[in-house]
């Protein structure tokens, strides 16, 4: 059975559950903002962000993050290490969130993805997700009518503020097509 869990990633980490089949993760960017009564700003962000990475690993065979352009650099140092020297079982995947609809900016390039990293620990099964082809939309016969195998840059429009699919409970909801596609793999 599916369930989907809301609350504090480490209070529920911390519950010891059990029978997890995979662990989405979409930290706050740690940017100051505030929302809903939290202040976005951390002095351990990077810490902590490790910690909650470490306990996903240790219950679940897949485990996702979702995170904004700046952190890239420092979180996959702490997660190469983590592999490395800690879990040499789980192997990374980075895919790229591409979105038409990113941050307005007046000077320079606004920010129209997000990195999504998946780890998953070796010898877990595939799940294959399939979209259609290029060559199926041309009408090509050499198309496999099955579709293909989407790359690693997955372009989904954001949920935006006047969306019908906006949820008022969660302040930076992911589109429901991102999320079905990041279950079923």
């Amino acid at each position: 059975m599916l369930s989907i869990f809301h609350g504090d990633c480490e209070e529920f980490l911390d519950a010891n559950p059990q029978g997890i089949a995979a662990i989405f993760m979409d930290p706050p960017d740690n940017l100051g903002l505030e929302y809903d009564g939290y202040k976005d700003q951390r002095e351990d962000y990077y810490g902590w962000l490790e910690r909650l990475i470490l306990k996903s690993i240790r219950l679940a065979p897949v485990v996702w993050i979702s995170y904004y352009w700046a952190h890239d650099l420092e979180l996959k140092h702490r997660v190469r290490n983590i592999l490395k020297f800690r879990h040499p079982s789980y192997e990374p995947k980075t895919v790229i969130w591409r979105y038409t609809f990113g941050q307005h900016k007046e000077t320079d390039f606004g920010s129209g993805f997000r990195y999504m990293l998946r780890l998953k620990r070796m010898g877990h099964p595939n799940y294959v997700v399939r979209e259609e082809s290029e060559r199926q939309r041309m009408g090509d016969p050499r198309a496999n009518p099955e579709g293909r195998v989407p790359d690693d840059v997955w372009d989904v429009p954001r949920v935006t503020g006047n969306s019908a699919e906006r949820r008022a409970w969660h302040p930076t909801q992911h589109p429901e097509r991102l999320m079905d596609r990041v279950i079923l793999t």
